[in-house]
């Protein structure tokens, strides 16, 4: 992908939807921007993976690694609300663990939902016979974005993480 020219709309928020059309499927594609200075303002810039619905701090982060399968993606300009607003329907409840694997700490994004005033959320993790070894997050949470955080202190080893959301049945 290449812009040969800046693309700066005069709105207080925009996006842009980008087609990703490779000539060689099989090659890695990075994009990688310049992030020195973007303006001295308060806005977000984000960038957003449908494909692997990942999001990207343009503003912190300086490149991105395209799957295989990405063939769209969106650039957000503008407040936090906006970007939120602008994802809320797209983003999963819960995000992938961090770092994995993980030594001293790890790290489990979830969200509550824009649509949501509040929701019951559980995060336990559990060891590959099913026990309990603890539980990150239990509680109820206004609409907004969390990490549950684990200090692990046990063998290295498969764990798995339960999430519960409202009622619905436990996701692993």
């Amino acid at each position: 992908i290449t812009f040969d020219k800046d693309i700066v709309p005069t709105a207080d928020s925009y996006t842009w939807n980008v087609d990703v059309n490779r000539s060689n499927s099989e090659n890695p594609v990075t994009l990688s921007w310049n992030n020195d200075y973007y303006g001295d303002n308060d806005k977000k810039l984000v960038l957003f993976d449908p494909t692997t619905l990942q999001t990207v701090d343009m503003r912190r982060q300086n490149h991105y690694n395209l799957s295989q399968q990405t063939s769209k993606m969106r650039i957000l300009f503008g407040t936090q609300d906006y970007i939120n607003e602008s994802l809320d329907t797209e983003l999963p409840l819960v995000g992938s663990a961090y770092p994995n694997p993980a030594q001293h700490r790890l790290a489990v994004p979830f969200r509550v939902p824009l649509s949501m005033e509040r929701a019951a959320v559980n995060i336990s993790v559990h060891d590959s016979h099913g026990k309990v070894i603890t539980t990150l997050v239990n509680g109820e949470y206004q609409k907004g974005n969390y990490e549950g955080v684990w200090n692990p202190e046990v063998t290295p080893g498969l764990y798995l993480i339960q999430f519960k959301f409202g009622t619905n049945q436990p996701q692993f």
